[in-house]
Parts: structure tokens; sequence; C-alpha cells
């Protein structure tokens, strides 16, 4: 059986000292066996002014449940791609480069399994389900896992 390939909605370009740190592919076979895998969207932003010194937490990638609506400056092809149909959306966002190959790493070998772990188990329903993400702490160089329910931190795992 062939591995379904997650969409992309959006990517933006990034700045030369920037990289993502893992594409459609790595993302899509990390998630093939997840049962609502043909209602995720990718979204990858060059959020590069994020690694400021000034900002210690960074969003490296998260998953939340997206209900987007038309409206009258909706596009219509936005609408012909069914932009505005409710999905799950995983974002991933950009890193330098140097942490390129751990942040992969992290992600593949402990939070992607961790966060398929959570959507069969305990954030299954949509309607419990908030946010999961990666965050990155450059001032203790490591990253953790963060699971939010309803707006509140119900759960944090150091990954590295």
């Amino acid at each position: 059986m062939e591995e379904y390939i997650i969409p992309t909605l959006y990517k933006t370009k990034t700045p030369k000292e920037f990289s993502y740190p893992v594409g459609a592919e790595v993302i899509s076979s990390a998630f093939q066996e997840q049962k609502e895998i043909k209602e995720y969207r990718l979204s990858f932003y060059s959020s590069h002014a994020l690694w400021r010194k000034e900002y210690n937490e960074v969003e490296i990638f998260s998953i939340s449940y997206v209900g987007r609506r038309a409206n009258i400056f909706s596009s219509k092809k936005q609408e012909e791609e069914n932009y505005y149909r409710q999905h799950w959306e995983l974002r991933v966002n950009v890193v330098p480069r140097e942490l390129r190959k751990t942040t992969k790493d992290v992600l593949v070998n402990h939070a992607f399994p961790l966060i398929c772990n959570k959507l069969n188990t305990g954030y299954k329903e949509i309607r419990d389900f908030s946010l999961l993400k990666v965050v990155y702490y450059k001032n203790l160089n490591h990253f953790k896992f963060i699971g939010i329910v309803d707006g509140e931190k119900r759960e944090e795992q150091i990954l590295s």
C-alpha cells in the first residue's frame, strides 16, 4: 500500500541560516497509522524572529484542530482547495541550521511517537483537545512536549 502524503497548505521560504527540521514525507510517515490522517494539513512557517535572544521558548512543531470559516474576503481558490474545511493542522517552524539534525532526531524518535500515542488515547476527543506542541528552550538547550487542553497546560515532558 502506498504511503499517504499529508497535503501542505502553506509554506514560506526560509532565510539561508534557517531550515525546516522535517518535511512532509517524514511527518506523513510518522503519522501514517493515524485514522484521521486524511484530515491532516501541513503548514510550514519561517518564524525566524523567534530565535532572537530575547525569546527563550520557541515552538518547533504543533498539532491542533482548526475550524476555519469562509467570509466575504475569502479566496475562491482557497474555497476550491478546501482551505476552510475543518481539519487537523500540523505546524512546523524553522530552526537554525546547526540545530536541524538534533531537532529532527527529537521529533522523529521522541515527539512524533508520543504525540501519536496521545492522539490515540487521552486527546482523541476533539472537544477535549486544544494543542499538542514541541518547544525548544534556548537557555536550557532542551526540547519539551506540552499538552494543552481548554487553554490550560495539562502535561509536560522533557524530550532531550
